[in-house]
């Protein structure tokens, strides 16, 4: 007698067969080939010690022998989960592939699925707009090492962080759009929603700042390039279409306290 498959059975497995299986004769397995429609190849393995393993066996299109591949175990893999994975399995060997190489390849794309997904989540623009503030507005003079090199640097960072990093702090840089940007700098240039005060509270806008506005374009315009010219950094392959003009806005003079990135 066989000892892989000691007894064969062929039956409809359903959920009350797999609860009620007995264990193979002492040093045998056997196994039960489901008779459903469209499952031919499809089965589970009992061992000696009442171990019940979902497999397929079907001979690959152009090959010889048969392969039998394992699916799962029962009951961490339910019935009805194991007949979804048997049928591509079964579809894998139909076409001459073996399931394992489709189920290896699947793994892989899922891999750099989530390692994309990580390093989105990792690169928020609030994130990168720090980096920006830290090692653009605030670089160094070149010629007077112990200063910056940017006068404006400290109204320059405020603004980044008042306008941009309070609207899409926790925001993947690469999602935001050229939409979003603008209706930001519409809601500042017509007074409207809000901005963060210095102490983190959040302020209502009363007036029409136009002229803020445009250095806010002129921040994002800079920061978007900034992240875009170092893409493994940042990961960001495409920066929003900020094709405004400043004209965009209707004129007004920006208030003294602000300054502009250079």
């Amino acid at each position: 007698m066989n000892r892989e498959f000691g007894r064969n059975e062929r039956r409809k497995l359903s959920d009350r067969t797999l609860q009620t299986l007995k264990p193979a004769a002492p040093g045998a397995r056997y196994v039960i080939w489901d008779t459903t429609d469209n499952f031919r190849g499809f089965g589970v393995r009992v061992t000696d010690r009442g171990h019940a393993t979902f497999i397929v066996m079907r001979r690959p299109k152009n090959a010889a022998k048969p392969v039998r591949y394992r699916l799962g175990d029962y009951p961490g893999l339910t019935l009805a989960t194991a007949r979804i994975e048997a049928r591509k399995a079964l579809d894998d060997l139909a076409r001459g592939e073996h399931p394992r190489e489709r189920v290896t390849r699947v793994r892989a794309e899922e891999g750099r699925r989530k390692a994309e997904e990580a390093a989105r989540a990792k690169n928020t623009f609030g994130a990168v707009a720090e980096e920006f503030i830290r090692r653009y507005v605030y670089r160094r003079d070149p010629q007077r090492p112990d200063r910056v090199e940017m006068s404006s640097a400290d109204l320059v960072a405020a603004g980044i962080r008042r306008d941009l990093i309070s609207r899409w702090g926790d925001v993947p840089i690469a999602d935001i759009t050229g939409g979003d940007v603008l209706e930001t700098l519409e809601e500042i240039a017509t007074g409207k929603g809000k901005w963060r005060r210095e102490d983190g509270s959040w302020a209502k806008r009363t007036e029409p700042a136009p002229g803020v506005a445009r250095l806010t374009l002129g921040y994002a315009r800079k920061v978007f390039a900034w992240a875009k010219a170092r893409p493994k950094e940042f990961g960001l392959l495409k920066s929003p279409s900020l094709i405004w003009s400043e004209r965009t806005f209707a004129p007004s003079s920006a208030p003294a306290s602000r300054g502009s990135a250079s």
